[in-house]
């Protein structure tokens, strides 16, 4: 998720973010898959809360990736289609982060059921989709 915001920014894979929203939808899949109960029927609750904010935070980044190289091929001109279907896509992104971001801080703030952690990784991914936000759906 890490290589996929930089790139993002700095444009220095030759991959594009539909690329790695791809990759991206595909590990969280993968990581849904591996901690499913049927997998992993002993697999503590409290971890699988965190498994299902990790994916759902790496499914929001790869959407957040695809919305901000959208608004940057609007920037440079005429894109078609695509100026039709920005605003709602960044209005439900815009809301999607809140509610993600709320979702991490709920998580922060149970200190009994989670290691610090994984508080921490809740926290900075919450973080991390709120500083991604702005440069996608503006």
């Amino acid at each position: 998720m890490v290589l996929a915001m930089v790139d993002g920014i700095a444009h220095l894979s030759p991959i594009p973010a539909a690329g790695w929203a791809l990759i991206l939808l595909t590990s969280a899949l993968a990581n849904a898959f591996l901690h499913s109960p049927s997998h992993t029927p002993n697999y503590p609750r409290p971890h699988s809360a965190l498994a299902v904010h990790r994916n759902i935070g790496t499914i929001l980044m790869g959407a957040l990736l695809v919305c901000m190289e959208t608004h940057h091929a609007m920037d440079r001109g005429p894109v078609g289609h695509i100026g039709h279907i920005a605003d709602p896509l960044a209005l439900t992104l815009a809301l999607g982060t809140l509610g993600y971001v709320a979702a991490s801080i709920s998580i922060a703030a149970r200190r009994a059921r989670h290691s610090r952690s994984h508080r921490l990784e809740a926290v900075l991914m919450g973080l991390s989709v709120l500083l991604m936000a702005p440069s996608s759906v503006t």
